[in-house]
């Protein structure tokens, strides 16, 4: 099941992304809206003056500002360790010759997509890459409490 579809999940994770101060930072001039999507559910965060004000669990009629988007199985990579830059970012970081440059691996498109106001999304990417780290957090500490 989508954790964007359980409640206890989206409350944890917005209260672990208010309470955290770097957040708060990096958002305290955005006014806007994010929708996080897995496919097959969403959520939409309304985010302002460093928190996040309200959720919905489908995207209002006035839209989002930027969306972040990946199949379920990819936001279970980020729970599982994957790194939130290495979904993101298609083909290879890491070489060891320079074959590994031209390759076909390289040239694989990420797995998380970011649609939107993209100059508002890299405004706040800090912020972006926060979210995703709270989201591991919060679904691995859910799991190990059940």
């Amino acid at each position: 099941m989508s954790r964007f579809k359980d409640e206890n999940f989206l409350t944890r994770l917005v209260q672990a992304v208010n309470a955290d101060a770097q957040f708060g930072a990096a958002t305290e001039w955005f006014d806007g809206s994010v929708l996080l999507d897995d496919g097959s559910a969403n959520c939409w965060l309304k985010i302002y003056n460093g928190a996040i004000i309200d959720r919905r669990p489908h995207m209002p009629p006035i839209g989002y500002t930027f969306k972040i988007s990946a199949p379920g199985w990819a936001w279970d990579e980020l729970v599982g360790g994957t790194p939130f830059t290495d979904l993101l970012m298609g083909g290879k970081r890491r070489f060891a010759s320079p074959e590994d440059i031209v390759d076909g691996a390289n040239m694989t498109p990420g797995i998380f997509a970011i649609e939107g106001d993209m100059m508002t999304a890299f405004r706040v990417i800090e912020a972006i890459y926060l979210m995703t780290d709270h989201y591991r957090e919060t679904a691995r500490s859910l799991e190990a409490a059940s």
